[in-house]
Order: C-alpha cells, then sequence, then structure tokens
C-alpha cells in the first residue's frame, strides 16, 4: 500500500510514544494525597536521565491515526542495544 492510500485512511507517520507508568503515577499521588506543604518539605526529590552518546538514535516510526497514538501496537519498545551513554543525577529538597 502506497502512502497515498495510507493518507486517505486518515493515518500519519509519527514516532512511536513510550508508555507512561499512569498507574505508579496515580498510587503515589492517591497515597501522599492528604500530605501537608510541612510534609512535603521533608523529601528529597531525585531524577536520573541517560543521555546516548555516539551514532544518532533512530526513532520507532508506526502509521496511526490520532486516535491510535497509545494503543500498544504503537508504543516503543524501552529497551538499549549496546550504546554508550552518560548517567547524570541531580537531587533538591526545601530550604529546613
Amino acid at each position: 500500500m502506497n502512502q497515498r492510500k495510507i493518507h486517505k485512511l486518515g493515518k500519519h507517520l509519527g514516532i512511536a510514544l513510550k508508555k507512561p507508568y499512569l498507574q505508579c503515577h496515580l498510587a503515589f499521588a492517591q497515597a501522599h494525597r492528604h500530605w501537608t506543604i510541612n510534609d512535603w518539605a521533608w523529601v528529597v526529590w531525585m531524577d536520573e536521565s541517560a543521555f546516548k552518546l555516539g551514532k544518532k538514535v533512530n526513532r520507532v516510526r508506526v502509521w496511526r491515526t490520532p486516535q491510535e497514538n497509545w494503543n500498544l501496537e504503537n508504543l516503543a519498545v524501552n529497551h538499549q542495544l549496546g550504546c554508550q551513554s552518560l548517567m547524570v543525577w541531580g537531587a533538591f529538597c526545601a530550604a529546613m
């Protein structure tokens, strides 16, 4: 099937999205919804991020309609194939 026919079906070529961890985020929010500002002041927030080095990482592209963005068959798999990366870590908290 050529691109013109695919476009007539309402599909476009887009980069596959990564599935968010919605269940974990919801569970965390529900478990801490009663916390006060003082409770949150004792929390140390931290995160890490990996930056891939070297070759350009190819993104998976899929044909989909706007309504199909989050269908499982249109999501990218989160795995690394032997590329080097730089891991950066940081943290912050409220002034006490």
